[in-house]
């Protein structure tokens, strides 16, 4: 399983830095630790605003983590892998999940990765 690894851009050259966790979220790889056996990559990267969290599930389903980096909650949208890669997903509108969910806590995160990680 990939964790918490991103590159930061450098306006010199590129160069791949692994950065501490952002201070702002749990932290994934412990929290998601009794869903390991479904997990195949969990990797989050800094984006504008805040940071993102994409989970793969070994039934190519995942779930895409959004928090703002002055927000108090997350926003959760179920996603449907295409390719072998963790970057090539679609939304999932077609499963009995809301298409987005709001979390506040690490109990949100994880009660949303048990649901997806168990859809067929």
């Amino acid at each position: 399983m990939d964790l918490h690894s991103y590159p930061v851009k450098e306006t010199t050259r590129r160069r791949r830095k692994t950065e501490p966790w952002p201070s702002t979220w749990p932290n994934l790889s412990c929290l998601l630790t009794p869903l390991d056996k479904n997990i195949t990559c969990l990797q989050v990267h800094q984006v504008p605003n805040g940071h993102k969290a994409l989970i793969r599930f070994r039934n190519s389903y995942g779930l895409e983590i959004f928090k703002y980096s002055q927000g108090d909650f997350f926003e959760m949208s179920v996603i449907r892998f295409t390719g072998d890669g963790i970057s090539t997903y679609d939304f999932a509108f077609d499963t009995p999940i809301p298409d987005l969910s709001l979390g506040y806590a690490d109990d949100d995160i994880y009660r949303l990765c048990a649901q997806v990680s168990e859809l067929k």
